[in-house]
Formats: C-alpha cells, sequence, structure tokens
C-alpha cells in the first residue's frame, strides 16, 4: 500500500506505531509492483562533484532506474558496474520523494536491510531540503563494516555546507543480516535519531535544519573506486517499508 499526498487516496490506516501529535502523511509497503520512476518517486541522480574520482573529474557513479525494482514485498536498490561508454564506472540505485512528499519537521521511519561492509557499499537514508541548503543523514553506513553507521546534520552557513552535528553509532552487530528500523524525529528544538526505536544521539544546538525536506535512500560504492578487484558486485539494499509523519503540512 502506498499513500502520498497531492491525489485521492484512501483512509489512512492505524498502526500500532503511529506517533501522538504527528500526522501520517506517506506510507509504502512496496508490496504492490510499482514500475520506477513514477510520480511518487524519483530514481535518477545527475553525475555530482560528490561522487567523482579523488582528485577531481570524472565522476565514478550514476543512479539508473534499472537499479531499482520492486521485489517481493521490498523495493531493491542495487550496485554494480556500468558498461556504457561515456557513464560513470559504476551504476546504482535511489529512490527519492522529491516528485510527491516533503516535509518541514516530522518523523521518518524506514525499515530496511543494508547491504554489507559498510563504506565499501556506502548505503544512506537521509533527507534533503528543495535548496540542498540543509540535510540529515540518519543512517549513513560511512564505516569500514556494517556494524556501525554515522548520523549527521549538514547545514549551509554564509555560502558554506557543514556539518552541524556528527555522531558514530557503534552496534557490535553486523547490521546487513537482518531488517532494522532506522528513524529520525526532526522538530524546531531538537533533532533525534533512532534504532530499532531505541534513541541513539540527540542534537538540541543552533543552527537547527528548518527548510522543507524529502526523503532519499541510496546505494553506492566507496569514494573514488576504480575496479581494482576490491569489491563484489551486485551488491543489494531491500527496502520493507518507508513512513513519513508530519507534524505539520506538507509543503
Amino acid at each position: 500500500m502506498c499513500i502520498w499526498p497531492f491525489k485521492p487516496k484512501p483512509p489512512v490506516p492505524v498502526f500500532p506505531e503511529d506517533k501522538t501529535g504527528y500526522t501520517l502523511i506517506f506510507y509504502d509497503e512496496f508490496d504492490i509492483p510499482q514500475v520506477f520512476p513514477n510520480d511518487i518517486y524519483d530514481t535518477c541522480e545527475i553525475y555530482g562533484k560528490d561522487h567523482t574520482l579523488l582528485g577531481g573529474e570524472p565522476p565514478y557513479i550514476v543512479w539508473k532506474p534499472s537499479q531499482v525494482k520492486q521485489e517481493g514485498s521490498c523495493c531493491v536498490l542495487t550496485n554494480t558496474l556500468n558498461n556504457i561508454t561515456g557513464e560513470p564506472l559504476i551504476k546504482a540505485g535511489e529512490i527519492c520523494t522529491w516528485p510527491s512528499t516533503f516535509i518541514t519537521y516530522g518523523y521518518v521511519e524506514v525499515k530496511c536491510k543494508v547491504p554489507p561492509n559498510g563504506i565499501s557499499n556506502w548505503f544512506c537514508n537521509w533527507l534533503v531540503g528543495k535548496t540542498w541548503d540543509s540535510e540529515i543523514d540518519f543512517a549513513e553506513f560511512t564505516e569500514p563494516d556494517s556494524t556501525s553507521y554515522s548520523v549527521t546534520i549538514h547545514q549551509r552557513i554564509n555560502g558554506v555546507m557543514g556539518e552541524v552535528a556528527h555522531s558514530v553509532i557503534k552496534t557490535g552487530v553486523d547490521l546487513s543480516l537482518d531488517f532494522h528500523v532506522y528513524a529520525v524525529d526532526w522538530q524546531p528544538q531538537y533533532v533525534r535519531f533512532y534504532l530499532d526505536n531505541k534513541l541513539v544521539f540527540e542534537y538540541t544546538g543552533a543552527n537547527m535544519p528548518s527548510m522543507p525536506m524529502c526523503f532519499i535512500a541510496d546505494i553506492c560504492v566507496k569514494p573514488g573506486y576504480v575496479p581494482d578487484g576490491s569489491l563484489t558486485f551486485p551488491n543489494e539494499a531491500q527496502i520493507d517499508y518507508l513512513k513519513i509523519y508530519s507534524k505539520n503540512k506538507t509543503i
């Protein structure tokens, strides 16, 4: 079942996980076949300067619709080598609610099974602002293995995008072996990060993001990767569901 704004929709179901004071505005279990991209999700990202070979151009990765699929009751994102001449070396999967759903403050929850080997497959659940002046990474696998991940708040201050808060969450458990629930509660006074419904980090300082943001999940590879045999392909992330709650109206 998938619920999204700006279209006729069935009544929002009631879940034990519903949050007091929040409105569930988006819910997708990925159990109905979808072809990506669509009017709910975008799947592509222009080759970005943040994903270039170390030292500069050209980009080493491109996100393609071919790397996103609905399978069983999951959305599956994959990465693999790209054999198209003139394109980056790696092609990968991404979903983004840019076409349909933005929130300003709210609670976002994702149940997913992440790829193995941490930064080697660089998976992330995150929120990003309409003008990319704000970003909240609430499960970014930037560590050497998948027992740890990072949470980060980015904000553009005086024209410069930088980290406002950052923490590494060390679990001692290989999170790639099973599904886990990653969530963020973003409010004007705080940002709280959760793993399996347990608070793992809280930020209450200055420069809190305040612009409308959408949800993105993507799989990548380690920065500056060149095909040297150090990684095997393909790898995948499986998303069981996505829930987005708002504290106020959807922008």
